[in-house]
């Protein structure tokens, strides 16, 4: 018995079911929460100049306080990508390869969903090199941001930590993190979180068992105790090649640490010939070829430092 020919019918089938397992896969992905989501309307290159304006409230008296933009510019340039199967028809009649072909079509869902997470990577550590430079001139993590807050100097999310040998170090740094955050000011010098810190989260994976047991065991002694900052995280992300050094950040405000821009939605690849046939390219007729693949056109960027933190160890 003959085996299920690979029709353009079949090949859009896939399609749909990849494009179900992408929409899944990418709004459980944690990048998102750390995200502002930028449209991207027309140009290679968007400008942001509203990068830095955290107004906040003023006492309404003779008029209106007009802020206007700070001469902040921040450029971001989209990239585009693309993934693409590739194989030959010849290889439909063999029924191990075509069931690897088969199997490998919901793979691209995964590597498209998980893309961007690696974007972000990238960009978090860039952030302390010239290649991560932010809105203000500065690398995205400093220890001299310009203060947004009228008559301020400035204002560091590059601090030293004190090393990740210990629980009680650990602690320490992350209870420096969240003081430095608590001190954030807007420009009309209001907090920018108030009495109200959301929950942050780390991005390095040394630190899980310090934040996520409920319990510790402490050295020489026989009962457990309870952890204080048991619950007060609630993702962890690994960022690789960070040594000793770690990243919390804050998710959950109307704008975030980091930008995601996106000009074109990732979606199938055009390579019909205008007869219909679907997913079958000119290289069909040419060489016996058959093409099946996605592409997109985006980048990931930086949004506000004072919403993430760099424990320098």
């Amino acid at each position: 018995m003959g085996i299920e020919v690979l029709t353009p019918g079949i090949l859009r089938a896939s399609n749909i079911e990849l494009f179900k397992n992408l929409e899944t896969m990418s709004n459980t992905q944690a990048w998102r929460r750390l995200c502002m989501f930028p449209p991207s309307t027309g140009a290679k290159t968007e400008t942001y100049e509203w990068l830095g304006e955290l107004p906040g409230m003023t006492e309404w008296l003779a008029g209106r306080v007009h802020k206007g933009l700070k001469k902040y510019k921040y450029t971001l340039e989209n990239k585009a990508f693309e993934s693409t199967l590739a194989f030959d028809r010849a290889d439909l009649q063999d029924k191990v390869i075509y069931n690897q072909i088969k199997a490998k079509m919901p793979m691209l869902a995964q590597v498209s969903a998980e893309h961007p997470m690696q974007l972000l990577i990238e960009v978090v550590k860039a952030g302390i090199t010239a290649t991560g430079v932010c809105f203000d001139g500065k690398y995205f993590f400093s220890t001299t941001h310009p203060c947004p807050r009228e008559g301020g100097n400035t204002f560091s999310n590059l601090l030293t930590g004190t090393g990740v040998d210990t629980v009680a170090h650990i602690k320490a740094d992350f209870s420096s993190a969240l003081i430095a955050f608590k001190g954030y000011r807007r420009r009309n010098g209001s907090l920018i979180f108030g009495a109200a810190l959301p929950k942050p989260i780390l991005m390095y994976d040394v630190i899980y068992d310090t934040l996520f047991q409920e319990t510790f065991m402490w050295q020489n002694s026989a009962t457990a105790t309870l952890n204080p900052y048991f619950g007060q995280v609630d993702s962890l992300l690994a960022v690789p090649d960070l040594g000793n050094d770690w990243v919390l950040t804050i998710p959950g405000m109307p704008v975030a640490p980091f930008m995601f821009q996106e000009k074109k939605a990732l979606a199938p690849s055009d390579t019909t010939m205008g007869s219909g046939k679907g997913w079958e390219t000119k290289n069909v007729f040419d060489t016996g070829g058959v093409e099946y693949g996605v592409d997109a056109e985006y980048n990931m960027g930086y949004g506000l430092p004072q919403l993430a933190i760099w424990i320098n160890n």
